[in-house]
């Protein structure tokens, strides 16, 4: 009888941990989302002035970004990598990088596609034209970033809640 009521008191830890554990990672991925987008608004906003001031061209801005070890870099190490090992174009190179990546960034559908349209107009377009589409894409990206930035709590603290309780409630159903 005792041995039983261990193990249903052990049963019962290790199902709410684990509702408790999917609900860190669930607002983990919303934090990696407000991060993600903060960041990409800051490097569009760096791309823009170096395009501006500097008449650099991106690839001498995605090297600089490269360096930087962390997952939005490791995203523009590998449009270089693509780049310059398998001969893509910025356009091609880029919208593989993103596919690529696109779930370390956590980002939406509609975001992916945005930086997938970026990326074909700064592989096309001169730099003139990539611009207009980097400081179109930038000011997209703010409004995203801020209304990310807004839920970010709200949403994290939901989700942490939801899955702790349904950790807990699927606890006591199997108690």
């Amino acid at each position: 009888m005792n041995g039983s009521i261990a193990l249903k008191t052990a049963g019962f830890l290790l199902v709410s941990l684990a509702g408790f554990m999917l609900g860190f990672l669930a607002r983990k991925k919303v934090y990696r989302h407000a991060e993600t987008l903060h960041r990409l608004t800051g490097i569009l906003s760096r791309l823009q002035s170096e395009i501006s001031y500097a008449h650099a061209s991106p690839e001498d801005f995605f090297e600089i970004l490269a360096a930087e070890n962390d997952y939005i870099g490791k995203c523009f190490k590998t449009v270089l990598d693509k780049m310059r090992k398998v001969r893509l174009p910025l356009s091609a190179a880029w919208s593989e990088a993103v596919e690529e990546h696109s779930d370390a960034l956590c980002l939406t559908d509609g975001e992916k596609a945005e930086l997938l349209r970026l990326g074909k107009s700064i592989g096309r377009l001169d730099l003139e034209g990539a611009l207009k589409a980097v400081e179109l894409t930038c000011e997209s990206f703010k409004a995203l970033s801020r209304t990310a930035h807004e839920s970010k709590k709200n949403d994290g603290r939901l989700k942490l809640a939801l899955y702790t309780a349904g950790g807990l409630l699927a606890a006591l159903l199997l108690i």
